[in-house]
């Protein structure tokens, strides 16, 4: 039986708080094992490294970035559409911190234009995309550590 502790992560989906998503790192290292000897991939940002990192590499911020990139996302749409896999929980986990890591991560006005991404524009307005976003995110963010079987961090007893 090999270890899977701590890579599952149970999440409420965005769309609906009181529906439990999976995220599965077992997801992605499916992927990566079908497509490690091919020449084209669909995720090529996923390694070795990435999915099975020592003790040292899960220091490495670029690495667990990686886990992370779009390639991902479309490599889990993919498989979900070709081999009919429940994996829409990893994706969508996937998705949802993309998203994030877009709006917090602009470093110049015209990356959302460059990139034709809107998420990559600077935040000026509250009704903008990426605002409603954030709220959205906050309130997942929040029903997820109300919920005690799903805490975001270990509560203390009393």
């Amino acid at each position: 039986m090999k270890k899977t502790l701590g890579q599952v992560l149970c999440f409420p989906s965005p769309d609906n708080s009181s529906k439990i998503s999976l995220a599965k790192l077992q997801d992605l290292k499916d992927i990566y094992e079908t497509e490690k000897s091919n020449l084209i991939k669909n995720a090529p940002k996923l390694s070795q490294k990435v999915l099975y990192p020592t003790s040292f590499e899960k220091q490495n911020v670029l690495l667990a970035l990686n886990i992370f990139h779009e390639s991902n996302s479309a490599a889990l749409a993919h498989e979900a559409e070709e081999k009919g896999k429940d994996i829409m929980g990893t994706r969508e986990f996937i998705d949802q911190f993309l998203n994030w890591w877009n709006i917090v991560n602009v470093k110049n006005s015209e990356k959302g234009k460059r990139l034709k991404n809107p998420f990559g524009d600077p935040v000026r307005s509250k009704d903008q995309m990426s605002m409603i976003f954030l709220n959205k995110f906050y309130d997942c963010l929040v029903s997820w550590n109300n919920k005690s079987a799903l805490p975001l961090e270990k509560k203390e007893k009393n």
